[in-house]
């Protein structure tokens, strides 16, 4: 348990670059979700089309980020690795820090130049996550987001990174695993309600 709450760790300057590399590789995630979101749409392009986009580039992210620092990417993901003990307090809390911003500025970033004001003004924007407030209540799709975060952390914890398994995936293939399951759920939660994209 000492290990897991070491604060002397937040002053490696090693673990700085970590977290930033971590937040980085999230700001350009939500950077490139919400360029296929905005661009890649069903008017466009199938479904599909936008899900197969999605698998390159979250490898890629992987593959790029993963050697530095273990390509969390995502809070909900960093908080599951904390609670099975893959990740100590501090250098999770590091990591959600610089995640929440990346993404934050990632998210922003991609509105801006998309100009969501004039494009959508019947939704509501929380961050990438869209949903007309006349066909759905905010409860409903922050319990939807829940429940697919849950799905994402036990998809990567329990068939990609997987201490027990016998063999161990190399990067690119545990990459490739963890974007076809990201992959599923988004199109699964796409189309559940009229009022969110998913």
């Amino acid at each position: 348990m000492k290990s897991m709450m070491n604060f002397d760790e937040l002053k490696l300057i090693s673990l700085w670059r970590e977290a930033f590399a971590d937040g980085l590789g999230t700001f350009f995630l939500m950077f490139f979700i919400g360029a296929l979101e905005k661009f890649i749409t069903p008017t466009t392009f199938p479904i599909p089309v936008t899900i197969i986009a999605l698998i390159p580039i979250i490898t890629i992210l992987i593959i790029i980020v993963g050697p530095i620092s273990g390509a969390f990417l995502n809070p909900f993901v960093t908080l599951t690795a904390i609670s099975l003990r893959v990740c100590s307090i501090p250098r999770g809390i590091l990591y959600v820090a610089f995640q929440l911003c990346g993404g934050t500025i990632g998210a922003f970033l991609i509105s801006l130049l998309i100009d969501e004001a004039k494009t959508s003004p019947k939704s509501l924007p929380i961050g990438l996550c869209h949903f007309d407030k006349k066909l759905i209540d905010i409860s409903l799709v922050l319990i939807g987001e829940m429940i697919f975060s849950l799905g994402l952390a036990f998809g990567i914890f329990a068939l990609a990174l997987n201490p027990n398994r016998k063999i161990a995936l190399k990067l690119e293939k545990t990459g490739f695993v963890i974007s076809i399951i990201i992959g599923i759920l988004v199109w699964t939660s796409m189309g559940l309600n009229a009022g969110w994209p998913g």
